[in-house]
């Protein structure tokens, strides 16, 4: 099975090309007219990222089969790489449209100074940070912009999630954010990791605590003073705790000693057991 984020695969231009055909539908065709996402499409309808780009990369060979175009055999990871990018340019274009018209009229606002937002050479919006001379991946320097409350985002979240065990939120959102830049990341990533069913599964329910146990016999019992007793001798010596109580009835002692000595605590003992 293709791991979609291992791959070292170089997104391509080729997916800008099906604009002409994500954007209107066939004669012919009584419908919309703008698809609101590709082939008419919606992430909140599919259960994994990778069932909505192996479908939607099915699609996408079929068109251009229909072109007479001699295309077989299974999905490739380039097809895979580009369907993604081709959604996540479409998510970009729908929910950032100001920003892109902003960059490209070389104006700025309060999202793109917070970001550094920018458009790479195949059109998608990437952020600008201050790590441009760390020796890590172009994808780090540069993450992917992606919207936190959209479905894809959630189902990208999940794939990572999925594939790196069912880790918690801090690894999760530190694979995340080597390519994908997610606004408010670490509670968005919360948020969705709450909806895992085999977390959920395996951590079980919140701890239940338990009834609360009788007292012990001797807190019910009647006994005569010291027939309980407690020493405390290298102090400090507290003369009232903060909650509960452990003896039947409660005394404090204060002995003056010369030293801390075996010899004088045993003076000190002989001398408190004399005034009882």
């Amino acid at each position: 099975m293709f791991n979609l984020y291992t791959s070292e695969i170089k997104p391509s231009t080729s997916y800008q090309q099906t604009e002409l055909l994500v954007g209107e539908p066939p004669s012919g065709v009584n419908c919309d007219r703008k698809f609101e996402s590709p082939y008419g499409m919606k992430c909140e309808n599919f259960s994994s990222l990778i069932r909505l780009l192996r479908i939607t990369a099915w699609v996408q060979r079929f068109i251009i089969k229909l072109k007479n175009d001699t295309i077989s055999g299974p999905l490739t990871a380039k097809e895979i790489e580009e369907t993604k990018f081709m959604w996540i340019v479409h998510i970009q274009r729908k929910h950032f449209a100001k920003e892109i018209h902003d960059i490209t009229k070389i104006k700025s606002n309060n999202i793109i100074r917070q970001l550094g937002l920018t458009i790479d050479n195949n059109g998608l919006i990437r952020c600008v940070g201050r790590i441009e001379h760390a020796d890590i991946s172009e994808n780090a320097k540069r993450p992917i912009l992606l919207l936190m409350k959209e479905a894809f985002t959630k189902l990208l979240i999940y794939s990572y999630h999925w594939n790196l065990l069912h880790v918690g939120v801090a690894q999760t959102l530190s694979q995340i954010r080597q390519k994908y830049w997610i606004p408010q990341g670490r509670s968005t990533v919360r948020h969705v990791l709450r909806t895992c069913g085999n977390c959920i599964r395996y951590e079980g329910g919140p701890y239940k605590m338990p009834l609360i146990p009788p007292l012990p016999k001797k807190r019910v019992t009647e006994y005569s003073p010291y027939t309980y007793t407690g020493i405390d001798y290298f102090g400090p010596l507290y003369v009232k705790t903060v909650n509960g109580s452990e003896k039947v009835v409660r005394a404090i002692l204060l002995e003056l000693m010369l030293d801390m000595t075996t010899d004088q605590f045993l003076l000190g003992f002989r001398r408190f057991v004399a005034r009882c």
